[in-house]
């Protein structure tokens, strides 16, 4: 019997374009790779790059496969009498026509936070001037969907049994990343109380949005002297509250802002922001923050999650109450630990 000619045409199509088509290969960092192929080896995926060429990758730093997420099972064997081995399951399109949300392999959207104590020495210069005591608890989350951080610090100083130093701050930032996208959608809240700046309590929020302008890895790029690095770039506004000082009115401020993160050797970690906060509809007036933290984890047995911690934070704000600098410039180093 013959076939028609149509059908055989079109299935001669599909079958040469599904022998040549690309499989797309999201990392957990964001990366997107465009691949001959992919195989599945135990907890190992090996990628065919048409100019990287054969990549081996831990399941675990694979985030999806052609828009299916990657997740680690384990197989029970028990009856065939062999130990439990990995197996790979792949979670499908639930054909609503919106995309899953992807979890990187073995995370659930309710697990995998940690939090970080640190105590440290600091150099302050500016509004007030001294050495001081720095504590800082900080708590959050990174998984596929989203990004939560929640901090507090206290500085504090005294000179001839009188305070010097008194500022405490808490802060909350919350992003919700956009499937297989670099952008995402940024919400930020923080309260300065401040003993020694006239304007005395502060509070501000923000919402806006996130774009992902570069992401490296060393999985991908063997050359690169960093493990990994990624760099956002944020754009919102919100409202500014000063409860003393000059300026006590509530106003409307934008946020232009950068965020480093970066890996390198020993595993030690920079995390750095800068932030430009213009009062709008003012064109006048306008504050910055910019923030550094160096961590070097110090291996010592027995005494995981103990690392040497080095920041520097500074603050500036064109209109200040006259008995105020127009900035403040703090240094720390200490100890953190990480748990």
């Amino acid at each position: 019997m013959r076939l028609p000619l149509l059908p055989v045409l079109i299935l001669a199509l599909l079958a040469t374009t599904a022998q040549v088509r690309s499989e797309t290969v999201v990392l957990s960092t964001g990366e997107r790779l465009s691949a001959e192929s992919v195989a599945i080896e135990g907890t190992t995926v090996v990628i065919r790059h048409k100019v990287l060429g054969t990549l081996k990758v831990p399941i675990e730093d694979i985030r999806s496969i052609d828009g299916r997420a990657v997740a680690i099972s384990v197989k029970d064997d028990s009856a065939a009498g062999s130990a439990a081995s990995p197996a790979v399951a792949k979670k499908e399109d639930s054909g609503s026509g919106k995309n899953d949300t992807k979890e990187p392999a073995g995370s659930t959207s309710d697990s995998g936070w940690k939090g970080s104590f640190t105590l440290s020495g600091s150099l302050n210069e500016g509004t007030s001037r001294n050495t001081s005591l720095y504590t800082q608890l900080k708590y959050g989350r990174d998984n596929a969907r989203e990004t939560t951080s929640l901090a507090t610090y206290y500085r504090f100083a005294s000179s001839g049994g009188e305070t010097t130093q008194s500022w405490f701050n808490i802060k909350g930032n919350q992003l919700w990343k956009i499937q297989d996208s670099p952008w995402g959608i940024f919400a930020d809240t923080e309260f300065d109380w401040s003993e020694f700046n006239a304007w005395e309590q502060r509070f501000a929020a923000h919402a806006g949005g996130q774009y992902r302008l570069l992401s490296l890895s060393r999985t991908t790029n063997p050359d690169l002297w960093v493990k990994t690095l990624t760099l956002d770039g944020r754009v919102g506004a919100g409202p500014r509250k000063e409860f003393a000082g000059r300026e006590t009115d509530l106003v409307a401020e934008g946020e232009l802002g950068g965020i480093l993160n970066m890996t390198f050797a020993g595993d030690q970690t920079i995390e750095a922001n800068a932030s430009y906060y213009p009062v709008l509809f003012s064109y006048n007036d306008y504050r910055f923050e910019a923030n550094l933290n160096w961590k070097m984890p110090l291996h010592l047995k027995g005494m995981d999650g103990l690392a040497l911690a080095l920041g520097i934070k500074y603050q500036y704000q064109l209109k200040v109450s006259p008995e105020n600098k127009n900035y403040d410039l703090l240094g720390t180093l200490g100890v953190t630990y990480d748990f």
